[in-house]
């Protein structure tokens, strides 16, 4: 069976697949070996730098953030995700909405203090966030 050589994937498409799929790397450096093997290319696996990814993580939950704050009514889901988000933002302190609802939220103004002691097991552990409701005056 041939294969036109315009199929095969470019450098381009490895490196975007590999940022996205950071797992994936060993499983794809075989596949990628036979692929420089059998048709006489130069592609290179390389690992994504992590001051990168967490870059581009942190812009992302940046965006969370402002798409959160600009909506003029947050629903209850709203706050939960602005919490959650501004946790792993402000202090990379990532919590699954499942538990969520261990967590003990004290609102103090125009910021919340989030006790996150049942959550990872540390009595020292109250983290300070800014509240969404009160940005909205």
């Amino acid at each position: 069976m041939s294969i036109n050589t315009q199929q095969l994937p470019s450098q381009e498409h490895l490196d975007d697949y590999l940022k996205q799929k950071r797992g994936q790397f060993n499983a794809i450096y075989g596949f990628i070996s036979h692929i420089n093997r059998t048709y006489k290319t130069n592609l290179e696996c390389t690992e994504v730098d992590p001051a990168i990814l967490r870059k581009e993580k942190r812009k992302k939950l940046e965006t969370k953030l402002i798409i959160l704050h600009e909506k003029l009514l947050p629903t209850e889901k709203d706050n939960m995700n602005w919490i959650l988000t501004s946790l792993e933002y402000f202090h990379n302190l990532k919590v699954s909405k499942r538990l969520f609802s261990a967590l003990s939220i004290i609102d103090n103004g125009d910021r919340l203090i989030v006790n996150c002691s049942k959550v990872i097991g540390n009595y020292n552990s109250k983290y300070v966030i800014p509240s969404l409701e009160k940005y909205k005056a």
